[in-house]
């Protein structure tokens, strides 16, 4: 059956690969958080285990490293800044862990500015 992202992901990825717009001037930004290693081996209902579980669905493996819900390997896009962070959740139920916390965005958003002021220079 289709992930949790009801064959959205995969339909992206292959209509619209990578960074698919940059040539059209599209810079692109991929923000990922790796806090969270997929355990097979863990009790269900941890956090390990259920990210196991979501990973498997996505890349096939669960025992890679992620957010919780994404592994790395889907967050990112081939071509794009990838910026990853280690201790950064995709559960809006870890408030302080996850991409909208303050503390999280002050690693992020500097590098999505920076960017953007780059891009605007050209």
């Amino acid at each position: 059956g289709d992930d949790q992202t009801r064959g959205a992901l995969r339909y992206v990825d292959e209509q619209f690969p990578g960074a698919f717009f940059q040539d059209r001037g599209v810079d692109y930004v991929t923000v990922a958080g790796a806090a969270v290693q997929g355990e097979g081996d863990f009790e269900r209902g941890t956090r390990e285990k259920e990210a196991w579980i979501s990973y498997r669905r996505l890349v096939g493996r669960g025992d890679v490293a992620g957010d919780g819900i994404v592994p790395l390997e889907n967050a990112h896009l081939d071509g794009a800044l990838q910026v990853t962070l280690p201790d950064a959740k995709h559960s809006i139920g870890t408030p302080e862990e996850w991409y909208g916390a303050e503390a999280v965005i002050d690693k992020w958003l500097p590098q999505v500015t920076f960017r953007l002021a780059l891009q605007s220079a050209l």
